[in-house]
């Protein structure tokens, strides 16, 4: 029994001299929770009442007069164009072109001229062999 009371009483102290800090957190934690709220409701109010235009968000723009001016744009491509049919033309005399009587793109008909040649290598051939 004397060896129980050696045991209980330093076990009593113990117990006793604790200052209950697990109860004054959570009541420290409770009012610090309040004090907050009610620091962040008056932050809020001056803020709201604050007519101080170095806190206004200025952004800066800029401003040109509208004119009108031509749109060029340009797009690269590589294609490849094909007809129905492809003809060769050629001359039936070599020589040097004088003038093309057709354009680009042009519908050309059988017999129609398309070129002119110059024509007096020709006529110097003619020529010299009669």
């Amino acid at each position: 029994m004397k060896q129980l009371i050696y045991l209980l009483i330093p076990a009593m102290v113990f117990v006793s001299c604790g200052d209950g800090k697990k109860n004054n957190s959570a009541a420290e934690l409770e009012k610090l929770k309040k004090d907050r709220a009610e620091l962040d409701i008056k932050i809020k109010k001056i803020e709201g009442n604050s007519t101080d235009s170095s806190k206004v968000k200025i952004t800066p723009v800029s401003v040109l007069a509208v004119a009108s001016t031509d749109f060029s744009a340009y797009i690269e491509v590589q294609s490849q164009v094909t007809g129905d049919e492809n003809i060769l033309a050629g001359s039936q005399a070599p020589g040097t072109v004088k003038s093309i009587a057709v354009h680009t793109g042009q519908k050309v008909s059988q017999g129609q001229v398309l070129a002119l040649l110059d024509a007096s290598t020709i006529e110097q051939q003619i020529e010299a062999g009669a």
